[in-house]
């Protein structure tokens, strides 16, 4: 036993993904105490020596001791933890992002160890070597089966004591115990049929909800009157209410995080009485990743330092977007309107939106003389927080009204990765809210690991703003009074509003 706890305290399993390197996205696993990394020959966690600027040849070491995994850097390397420059030995928490050479450099995300466990096998060869450990084991295994032995035999007594006595009460009360079970099965049969039907009645309305949807934000693109449509969506909004109701009687069942999930899952568009069964387990595993840093705080706190919060929530709710799509400017550049991507065939993206700079001349965002270069530009638009969230807002409608038909958990796939895979995937979808929505992106093809990532954060991180002390979090929801004042703002503004009267409704069927 004493050797096996000194195995246990001397065993460390790392996980590691590669960063904006040469090797981006591959993960390596590692067994030992400790791994240097660098690019020289000798390191096991190694960077291309060419491709990844600022790696030095022995970077830094990573340790595990005492049930923990620490980072030191060698003398005169330059290491980060997130936006933390490291100087000396220093614990890795688990999920730890490390940059090498500078801020966002060349990086890696570090995964914490395993729990060592004692496999069967391993307890066996304790029993057969006999000593102290093994006689002891031995013995109490022999008491338990002794005592297990005695309590069978009682029991198997007083069964038959029960039955020669009170055989005729026995049967009755089995047979009252039917008739209850059988009464149980024809009600649990009739809810069921009920809830199919409820069930089925409020897919169908959802669909047509999210279809007319679709239609009407192409016809605001445009400029249209769509008040009347509005109502009707409206309406329809109403019925599947009602309907889902009865179906989601169980949800009250479900845990807080998942009756969290499944509202927000609603509000991004998506149909919750459809939602994968692995979504949730999904979500909750981003959540664990926003705890266990504090970026998620930070994040929000300097968001309302700077007053984004209202003009982001009042840009989205102005185009009818969900007020969660504020998560995005989180996701893309930590609500830093100074951020300048890493270099890509598309350019540099730039700014609190992270546009590439095709993107941002579509949408009206002048593009600075730096563009080339990964700095901030003051001449380039991208840089400026109001005309580039009202430009975001735009693209994320237009996208929203198109190729993701109406689903926002699309919208966030094809912002992060559109203009490539995500949108050849959506292609060979049905063009209609029914077959294209991001439940059947899930069960039909496996997203690529940059865009799941993407999705999961925003998400996540829009779970965790409903109720951010419930997860450990010391801010407020930074959507609630923001939405409320936005809404207030657009009533005064769109009764005052001009525009254009809508075609004819078979016009747009």
């Amino acid at each position: 036993m004493r050797k096996l706890r000194k195995l246990r305290r001397r065993l460390g399993r790392v996980s590691v993904e590669f960063l904006l390197s040469s090797r981006q996205d591959e993960v390596l696993t590692l067994e030992g105490e400790v791994f240097k990394v660098g690019t020289g020959p000798k390191c096991e966690i190694r960077f291309d020596a060419e491709k990844d600027q600022g790696v030095l040849e022995h970077h830094c070491t990573i340790v595990y001791a005492r049930r923990k995994w620490y980072i030191t850097p060698e003398p005169g390397a330059r290491l980060w933890l997130y936006e933390k420059e490291v100087h000396k030995k220093t614990p890795l928490p688990n999920g730890a992002m490390l940059f090498f050479g500078q801020p966002f450099g060349p990086g890696l995300r570090v995964f914490g160890q395993a729990e060592f466990k004692v496999s069967r096998h391993t307890l066996a060869m304790l029993l057969e070597r006999g000593g102290e450990e093994g006689r002891m084991v031995g013995a109490a295994a022999k008491l338990v089966t002794e005592e297990m032995d005695k309590q069978r035999r009682g029991v198997r007594r007083a069964l038959f004591r029960v039955k020669k006595r009170e055989g005729k009460r026995l049967r009755l009360l089995l047979l009252a115990a039917l008739m209850i079970v059988v009464t149980g099965i024809a009600a649990f049969a009739y809810q069921a049929l009920k809830i199919r039907h409820f069930r089925t009645l409020a897919e169908e309305i959802f669909y047509s909800m999210k279809t007319l949807e679709v239609q009407i934000a192409q016809l605001e693109l445009e400029g249209y009157d769509v008040s009347k449509r509005r109502s009707s969506l409206d309406e329809l909004s109403q019925s599947y209410n009602q309907y889902a109701e009865e179906v989601t009687y169980g949800f009250s069942f479900r845990s807080y995080e998942e009756q969290i999930i499944l509202r927000l899952a609603r509000a991004f568009g998506e149909c919750e009485l459809q939602m994968p069964p692995e979504f949730a387990d999904h979500v909750k595993e981003y959540i664990r990743r926003w705890q266990s840093t504090d970026r998620w705080e930070n994040d929000i706190r300097r968001a309302f330092d700077n007053g984004y919060v209202d003009p982001i929530v009042y840009e989205m709710l102005q185009e009818f977007l969900p007020p969660q799509f504020f998560f995005i400017a989180m996701q893309e550049s930590d609500f830093d309107v100074n951020r300048s991507g890493p270099r890509t065939r598309f350019g540099i993206a730039k700014g609190m939106w992270q546009f590439m700079p095709a993107t941002a001349l579509q949408y009206g965002l002048q593009i600075g003389p730096l563009a080339g270069v990964p700095v901030p530009d003051p001449r380039d638009e991208r840089h400026d927080f109001i005309k580039s969230t009202r430009a975001a807002a735009r693209y994320l409608k237009q996208i929203y009204s198109t190729e993701a038909q109406a689903s926002g958990l699309l919208v966030l796939a094809c912002y992060n990765y559109g203009d490539t895979r995500v949108r050849q995937l959506l292609r060979q979808m049905g063009e209609n809210p029914r077959e294209r929505n991001f439940w059947n992106l899930m069960r039909r093809f496996k997203l690529p690991k940059q865009t799941r990532d993407y999705v999961f954060y925003i998400f996540s991180a829009a779970v965790i703003a409903e109720d951010p002390k419930h997860f450990g979090f010391e801010v407020e929801n930074p959507l609630t009074d923001a939405t409320d004042r936005a809404m207030e703002k657009l009533a005064h503004r769109f009764e005052q509003q001009p525009v254009l009267p809508a075609p004819a409704a078979d016009a747009t069927e």
